[in-house]
């Protein structure tokens, strides 16, 4: 094999050990920017009720809210009562910006979107416990 220029062997393996390393990296940086992106709401609509109940009890939950909204694309349910415990986050959007409230932020008449934790209720409304409830602007 003299003069040819080409060598057999070990050198023939590198390139695909390379391209292995390099789809491994690209799946890898793909799941991790999936993993930054916000979960999809269950519901956006407006607060048409809102019930708080005692604190002094020393159960988690905090009150209920009632969300009417629309069935969209990105949303699976179209009407909720949500329980709102000590482990929900209130947010309010403010343009780029998010501030926490407390419980006390929620009022009928605001849009909102609210991810749902822990299990789901099947009935009309549907009922879950609220993960995170954000104050649209």
């Amino acid at each position: 094999m003299s003069g040819t220029g080409k060598t057999r062997g070990r050198g023939g393996l590198w390139w695909p050990l390379v391209l292995a390393v390099a789809l491994l990296v690209l799946a890898t940086s793909t799941s991790a920017c999936r993993k930054l992106e916000r979960p999809k709401p269950d519901i956006r609509g407006v607060v048409t009720a809102v019930e708080r109940t005692r604190t002094d009890t020393g159960d988690d939950a905090l009150g209920s809210i009632l969300v009417i909204g629309t069935n969209e694309p990105d949303t699976g349910y179209d009407r909720a009562q949500i329980a709102i415990t000590r482990h929900t986050r209130i947010l309010e959007s403010a343009g780029a910006t998010r501030r926490a409230l407390d419980v006390e932020g929620l009022r009928p008449g605001q849009r909102v979107e609210v991810r749902f934790s822990g299990p789901v209720r099947e009935s009309y409304p549907v009922q879950a416990m609220a993960a995170e409830v954000l104050i649209l602007p």
